[in-house]
């Protein structure tokens, strides 16, 4: 890897899923029921492809046994996640 991308090819660019599954949140739902705008998940996405720190989320998701209480600090969707969670 060249430091040009935050990501390793076999890594995924994005992991806003895993975060919102370990928060118990469902994208998708919260989208059709009208309590996530598309634009506002797309957004969401394009801040965790551009993250710096997915190795850490990678490990801090690893470490979920249970639906996780708050997002890490460094997480750059954490008003969106922890809201959908309530």
């Amino acid at each position: 890897m060249d430091g040009s991308h935050p990501f390793s090819p076999s890594e995924p660019p994005v992991l806003l899923p895993a975060m919102a599954e370990a928060l118990g949140v469902d994208l998708d739902e919260a989208v059709m029921r009208g309590a996530l705008a598309p634009e506002a998940l797309d957004a969401a996405t394009q801040r965790c492809a551009g993250c710096r720190n997915k190795a850490a989320c990678r490990s801090w998701l690893g470490a979920q046994s249970a639906p996780a209480q708050g997002t890490p600090v460094y997480c750059l969707n954490t008003s969106e996640l922890e809201t959908l969670s309530r």
